[in-house]
């Protein structure tokens, strides 16, 4: 179990990898910590990952079939879910039939004046013609729009992007990852009935999280709550990768393998939910909404 990072994950999966030894990042969200190896898990959804699975949603969830994507180009990690949503959508027959890609953080509270411009859009043909009038017809007919936001000032990139949908494009439902978790204007995220991807969740008011909050304290003095936003999210996710794992060797008297850990039933843990559905990256999360300026848990 571990190491916590991408940086030291990846070299230490190399190393198991070659010595066949089963190794699980709790955080890693780096692809390259498990890419082409058979050994190595990670139990963080990749970023990539994180835009796949919101792709599968929006057409077997939702039930769309067209859905646009506004992302940063200059913000890796905004980029890297962008494209894992496109590949995916790709595979799910969910048409992309726009992207947006912006230059920098300041765009983002700018659609408007970008989306009437015509050369800036990118489009799912390269036999589409660029003029307002296809453009237009496009925005129109798309169902959503992700935007996977990422970076400093993520909340205030979110809000400048709403003021500019409800502008441009009323009505239209937006799709998203976590940083759009408990933002502080949830009138305007209800108003697109926000939905989006959440790789770590804790519902304070299970009895289980209550019962790991207690012995927490008993041991530590402290509760999970009182520690920095880093350190809550480290004491929930090795309690819950460590409980996985736990119950996935508790049935099998054999050694571990790297199938077992593919096939295994998805886990419902304290804050993470674990599922590799035969891959060796976590492709488990959840999904919420914003409605009537509450934050609901749909998946």
């Amino acid at each position: 179990l571990g190491p916590i990072r991408s940086g030291t994950a990846r070299p230490a999966g190399g190393r198991a990898e070659a010595a066949g030894v089963l190794l699980v990042a709790p955080l890693a969200t780096d692809e390259s910590v498990s890419k082409g190896r058979d050994y190595v898990f990670q139990a963080n959804p990749t970023i990539s990952t994180r835009g796949r699975v919101m792709a599968r949603f929006a057409k077997n969830g939702l039930l769309m079939d067209r859905v646009g994507v506004i992302y940063e180009r200059s913000n890796a990690l905004s980029s890297r879910m962008a494209e894992g949503f496109r590949r995916e959508a790709r595979r799910q027959d969910l048409a992309v039939p726009l992207a947006l890609p912006l230059k920098g953080p300041r765009d983002w509270s700018r659609l408007p004046t970008l989306l009437e411009d015509s050369t800036l859009i990118e489009t799912d043909t390269l036999r589409t013609r660029r003029d307002s009038a296809s453009s237009d017809s496009l925005l129109a007919e798309t169902e959503a729009f992700y935007l996977p936001v990422s970076g400093q000032s993520a909340a205030g990139k979110i809000q400048g992007a709403l003021t500019g949908m409800r502008q441009v494009l009323p009505g239209k439902r937006v799709l998203g990852n976590a940083e759009w978790h408990d933002l502080p204007f949830k009138e305007a995220a209800s108003a697109v009935t926000a939905t989006y991807t959440n790789g770590f969740y804790v519902q304070t008011e299970r009895a289980a999280v209550q019962r790991f909050v207690r012995r927490y304290r008993l041991l530590t003095g402290t509760t999970p709550d009182e520690l920095s936003a880093d350190g809550r999210r480290l004491a929930y996710a090795g309690y819950d990768v460590a409980h996985f794992l736990l119950s996935v060797l508790s049935p099998s008297p054999s050694r571990l393998t790297p199938r077992t850990l593919r096939t295994a039933p998805t886990y419902e843990g304290l804050g993470m939910r674990i599922g590799f559905e035969r891959e060796n990256g976590n492709q488990a999360m959840f999904i919420h909404r914003y409605r009537y300026q509450q934050i609901e848990l749909i998946r």
